[in-house]
């Protein structure tokens, strides 16, 4: 993971406290809120094919 947020631009430890607590805290927020919208959108996606029935369609046809 601190790979990861050395590449959003949070290697940078920062010299005062305030500066340290916005720097994780925005690059925080820079990888949770796109992965709570693909997690949502994943949702929802597959919820449409689960309540139309169509899940059941694909799950009985026989696939080699």
């Amino acid at each position: 993971m601190p790979e990861l947020m050395s590449a959003f631009g949070m290697s940078n430890k920062g010299n005062t406290l305030i500066e340290f607590l916005s720097t994780y805290l925005y690059g925080f927020l820079l990888l949770m809120l796109p992965l709570v919208f693909i997690i949502m959108s994943a949702n929802k996606l597959i919820m449409g094919y689960i309540d139309n029935g169509s899940t059941a369609y694909l799950i009985a046809t026989p696939n080699c």
